[in-house]
């Protein structure tokens, strides 16, 4: 039992060191785009583009 001990200690720190910071970049890009309503942005701008596409296909033809 204390070798699974000494292996927890000295593997606990690593992992807290890798996995802690990986988790809060995560949850900080999540909220960012939560809070910044990118996914709305990108929507529109989709929208915006086949817009911008019908309306150039309309003036070639009429060139």
């Amino acid at each position: 039992m204390e070798v699974f001990k000494e292996i927890a200690w000295s593997v606990g720190p690593f992992i807290v060191i890798l996995v802690v910071p990986v988790i809060v970049i995560f949850v900080l890009r999540w909220l960012g785009a939560w809070i910044l309503r990118i996914t709305d942005v990108i929507n529109l701008q989709k929208e915006i583009l086949e817009e911008l596409k019908k309306l150039n296909t309309k003036e070639k033809q009429s060139a």
